[in-house]
């Protein structure tokens, strides 16, 4: 039975919810494709990842992953704007939470950390193959990092006027400085296919980082000390 006919034969579900079902539905099969693309690229690395792969660990005909992205570079792409949006979400959440500038770019930081040691090879296709591709450079990308460098800017200022931070610093060029060095840290990492057994302590790795991309932030009373 169709949704309207299900409608016209008495159900109670309005046409409406019946449409946002679907909707969700539509989005769980996304979400299920680019989950199992995280997994298999994770395993394979992305040149020996077929969209065949993809589809039989998703569960879905290979015909569905066409349906939802153009091909393997778009799928790659995708995975990247919804976890900067993960990430941006989670600065904003952050930002409205207590607890001082410093703490926030800590989790921020230990978030980024985190990311790499679960999926280090799917982190490395990212930092190391998708920036190659001229398609990284389009403007809906551009505008994610964007709206990154501003939330992240956010908690810079709020940070100045408390006093925890500098009031020499200028918050857009710091954001761009503090997402500049995490990514960079992180994409040595990736580069030299250093797994994340080999990073120490992680909860160690996460403080020093920390630290030092939070330098030349810190209002002078507010740098910790050396270890």
């Amino acid at each position: 039975m169709t949704g309207q006919s299900a409608f016209v034969a008495g159900s109670s579900t309005p046409p409406g919810a019946l449409i946002a079902s679907r909707d969700q539905r539509a989005l769980d099969k996304r979400e299920r494709i680019q989950n199992a693309a995280i997994r298999t690229i994770a395993e394979q690395g992305f040149d020996r990842c077929r969209v065949s792969d993809v589809a039989r660990r998703a569960g879905v005909s290979h015909g569905l992953v066409y349906h939802y992205f153009e091909s393997k570079d778009e799928l790659l792409l995708s995975i990247f704007r919804d976890r900067l949006v993960v990430l941006v979400d989670l600065a904003r959440a952050l930002r409205a939470d207590a607890g001082g500038a410093a703490q926030k770019l800590g989790k921020i930081v230990g978030f980024v950390v985190d990311s790499y040691c679960a999926y280090p090879r799917l982190m490395k296709v990212l930092f190391q193959e998708l920036v190659r591709t001229p398609e990284f450079f389009a403007e809906a990308n551009i505008l994610a990092l964007d709206d990154a460098h501003d939330v992240f800017a956010e908690i810079i200022r709020d940070g100045i006027d408390t006093g925890e931070l500098s009031v020499a610093v200028d918050p857009q060029l710091a954001a761009r400085v503090f997402w500049g060095a995490l990514q960079g840290v992180v994409a040595g990492w990736a580069w030299r296919d250093i797994p994340a057994d080999r990073l120490g302590d992680v909860a160690r790795t996460k403080r020093e980082l920390t630290n030092l991309v939070l330098q030349g932030l810190l209002a002078s009373e507010s740098r910790p000390p050396r270890e």
